[in-house]
């Protein structure tokens, strides 16, 4: 009995990044405050990226003064001293606290940072399928911010097959032959990463 055999491998060329800061997953509600309110609250950012921070009095008698800026972990992220602007710098996360004088009264306000790895597609490989048979292949991101969005960007798939915007590769394959493409992964903050040069061959055997 003669079957058709798809098999595929994904080969890693690439990763490209969009933007300089990146636009930080951000709360609306505000951070623990003793006299600051912090916004955003809590932020998650990629390695490499910045995100800004900002100091509101919740209450003030004397007028209170500029705010200066620290971070629990600066190996996971620096701030700016003045500024408030935070610079990520590896996984993990961090406590980012202004604090000010307001007249004799010391208050500050907190706010969470989360980073997150660089953003690059995990999935190296796609499983062996069979033409006329129903396929089923998911690919797998790792780092960013969730979630991820998929899609194919050169090229395309093998006649019968889709990839869904959440990475889900389905249909069923009705062609013998060779298909090249790329296809690109993009976060909740607009960074991307592909891979180029894919292909998934299709053998016939006895």
């Amino acid at each position: 009995m003669k079957r058709t055999l798809i098999s595929g491998c994904i080969l890693l060329a690439a990763l490209a990044f969009t933007g300089c800061g990146g636009k930080a997953e951000t709360s609306a509600a505000s951070g623990t405050t003793n006299g600051i309110e912090v916004s955003p609250s809590r932020a998650t950012i990629e390695v490499g990226k910045t995100v800004q921070f900002q100091g509101k009095a919740t209450a003030s008698s004397a007028g209170m003064g500029k705010p200066t800026w620290t971070s629990s972990n600066t190996s996971v992220a620096s701030v700016d001293v003045n500024s408030g602007l935070a610079r990520a710098v590896s996984p993990g996360i961090t406590t980012v606290t202004a604090s000010a004088q307001d007249g004799s009264t010391q208050v500050s306000g907190t706010a969470t940072l989360t980073v997150s790895g660089a953003l690059g597609v995990q999935t190296s490989s796609l499983p062996q399928g069979t033409a006329g048979v129903a396929y089923h292949a998911t690919l797998q991101a790792v780092g960013g911010v969730p979630p991820y969005s998929w899609s194919v960007t050169a090229g395309s798939l093998p006649a019968g097959l889709t990839l869904t915007s959440s990475g889900q590769i389905t249909g069923t394959p009705t062609s013998v032959g060779t298909s090249n493409f790329t296809v690109q992964v993009q976060d909740s903050n607009g960074a991307t990463a592909a891979v180029s040069g894919g292909t998934m061959v299709a053998s016939a055997s006895n």
